[in-house]
């Protein structure tokens, strides 16, 4: 059984555009992420952790109620 979760589309959004992504050419990389976005699919746990690495994310951080500021990169 494949444990699927509830999550805030505007979270998935959120962490695209940190990441410096747009969600058309990113759809390639997770081809569930607009089905996800319009509530017709959840993702599971693992898809989920698979999202979270592709964007540069903590996985916990995609459960806030709203995205945060953290830089990706730090400049020096």
């Amino acid at each position: 059984m494949k444990a699927e979760v509830n999550v805030n589309a505007n979270m998935l959004t959120w962490a695209l555009a940190r990441a410096g992504y747009e969600l058309q050419t990113f759809n390639n990389k997770s081809p569930n992420l607009r089905k996800w976005l319009d509530g017709e699919k959840k993702p599971t746990v693992k898809q989920l952790e698979d999202f979270s690495k592709k964007v540069y994310l903590p996985f916990g951080f995609l459960f806030l109620q709203e995205g945060i500021f953290t830089p990706l990169f730090a400049k020096g």
